[in-house]
């Protein structure tokens, strides 16, 4: 045996359960017993959960679902789809409020609700009209000065509320994947949220 092979042999051990010692003519003087473990492996192991109850994520859906699970976002779905729908008016005419509409702010539902109001007796409003004027012959135009007496819609909240909507598209640099998140930032800012909806005039866009 060679010296490299001794000076390797001579080394300290690597692992408590590899305790093997030589002596300077390479002849083994102790070999340890693997089946007793020293003192800092038993210490070890009873610290350490065995690896088959460490649960691990099994995939990328996994990690992602835990931190939504953590995080406990709002859910405004009804009030995404109203700011990215093409119509507002017309989405909020014909559809229902949702279960998500009631976790809003009460100011922000109140307004929603003001705000349909508006939109669905203007709309019952204009057919009124239309029936009226078909008929308006044989009611020898009784209709027409009832009609012409109903004061027109303001669509005061109307207003307030694409003024929100304006708003937040301008904050998300008109990038539809930033529109949640910036709902959801003002929904925890109640305070910002009463500024803009209190706010004369439009938001620039």
């Amino acid at each position: 045996m060679n010296y490299s092979e001794q000076q390797q042999k001579q080394q300290a051990p690597l692992s408590p359960r590899h305790s093997n010692e030589y002596n300077n003519d390479g002849n083994l003087l102790y070999k340890s017993d693997h089946s007793s473990p020293s003192a800092l492996e038993r210490k070890t192991m009873a610290i350490t959960p065995p690896l088959d109850e460490i649960k691990t994520p099994s995939s990328m859906s996994d990690i992602l679902q835990g931190e939504r699970d953590d995080e406990q976002l709002p859910t405004c779905s009804y009030l995404l789809n109203l700011f990215t729908a093409p119509d507002m008016r017309s989405y909020l005419t014909q559809a229902n409020f949702t279960e998500d509409v009631f976790m809003l702010p009460l100011h922000l539902q109140r307004l929603m609700s003001e705000a349909k109001e508006e939109l669905v007796c203007a709309r019952t409003q204009e057919e009124a009209q239309k029936n009226q004027k078909t008929n308006m012959m044989d009611d020898n135009n009784s209709n027409t000065m009832t009609t012409r007496n109903k004061p027109p819609t303001r669509y005061n909240a109307t207003r307030r509320l694409e003024r929100l909507r304006e708003y937040v598209w301008a904050r998300s640099g008109h990038d539809i994947s930033n529109i949640m998140r910036i709902v959801n930032e003002l929904m925890e800012d109640e305070d910002e949220l009463i500024n803009i909806l209190n706010t004369e005039g439009s938001i620039l866009r």
